[in-house]
């Protein structure tokens, strides 16, 4: 589901897209990844390159990615598969040990 939009410190407007409480329809599945980064495929319409969305780590830490890369299935339309890197931010929280 989508947050309200932040504001950037280039003033560009940045939507966000919450997937920290994934429900049917609006969920990913992990497909690859690293410390700062994931693929993922996924259903929910209205990412783009330049989003972002919050995912939840071990049901409590909530995590920003940048959307770098998403392709839209043709079937279903709102399945997707895509790249994403974490957001380098003082408020956006560390993976716990």
């Amino acid at each position: 589901m989508p947050l309200p939009e932040q504001e950037m410190s280039n003033s560009k407007k940045v939507k966000v897209h919450d997937y920290s409480c994934q429900t049917w329809g609006w969920t990913y599945n992990f497909i690859d990844g690293g410390k700062d980064w994931f693929c993922a495929i996924g259903w929910g319409e209205g990412l783009k390159v330049g989003d972002q969305i919050v995912t939840v780590l071990r049901k409590t830490v909530r995590i920003r990615y940048w959307i770098r890369e998403i392709k839209y299935k043709r079937d279903p339309q709102d399945m997707w598969e895509a790249l994403f890197e974490r957001v380098d931010e003082p408020d956006n929280p560390q993976e716990p040990n």
